[in-house]
């Protein structure tokens, strides 16, 4: 089985990989501040 990745436009972006993973670190670390400034964790 797989996957069918051709027709996906963001894959061709030069720096498409780093800004998903930038954002995903962000999101990451606002939850964690949230929950900290919260007193949840």
């Amino acid at each position: 089985y797989g996957m069918n990745f051709r027709y996906m436009p963001e894959l061709d972006a030069r720096y498409g990989y780093f800004v998903v993973i930038g954002l995903m670190l962000a999101l990451a670390i606002g939850m964690l501040l949230f929950f900290k400034k919260k007193k949840w964790l």
